[in-house]
């Protein structure tokens, strides 16, 4: 039998309001998500449900705002996700087969083919992580932003010729995420 540890019951009744909070944060966090979901995509709840804990975890994961996500995927695919772009980049934050595949081997996401795309929660994992890759390599968020739209090498080419230049695509994308943020 172990002896009484005073300093044991002390600790864990003092965390025990950091932990209530922390859950309740998380709760209200999730409930915050899928009510945008909900009321911006036509997701049957079994997939918001699986799509919210997706978003609040890879979120936390990468240290990405919530709502920044939410604003891309407007833009991108309008919460469609069965989107097809003319490039061939399919799903509700538009990954080409290629980008996905690349950024599933560098993160050990399962990946299967273009098929696996269409799923909500697939594409958002694999687009997260995409998009904090290009964020931490190019350190700015307009530059992650744009060239999360353009491709890595196409807006190095353009950022190179006219350093002023901002696409249309930064723009939408930051002004989504002010709408999203207060909504």
């Amino acid at each position: 039998m172990r002896p009484y540890d005073s300093s044991t019951t002390y600790i864990n009744s003092y965390l025990n309001p950091y932990i209530y909070i922390n859950s309740y944060y998380r709760l209200s966090a999730e409930v915050r998500i899928f009510k945008k979901i909900i009321d911006n995509s036509e997701l049957n709840y079994f997939t918001a449900m699986r799509l919210t804990s997706t978003i609040l975890t890879q979120c936390e994961k990468y240290n990405i705002d919530t709502d920044l996500v939410f604003a891309i995927i407007n833009v991108e695919s309008t919460f469609d996700s069965h989107s097809v772009s003319d490039k061939g980049a399919v799903g509700l934050m538009q990954l080409l087969p290629s980008t996905a595949r690349y950024i599933s081997e560098q993160y050990g996401y399962s990946y299967k083919d273009k098929g696996s795309l269409y799923d909500p929660v697939t594409n958002v994992r694999i687009g997260i992580a995409y998009f904090s890759y290009l964020y931490r390599k190019l350190g700015y968020l307009h530059y992650a932003l744009w060239a999360y739209n353009y491709g890595p090498r196409r807006q190095s080419i353009i950022l190179n010729r006219n350093p002023e230049f901002t696409p249309n695509y930064v723009k939408q994308v930051l002004t989504n995420w002010q709408y999203f943020h207060w909504n």
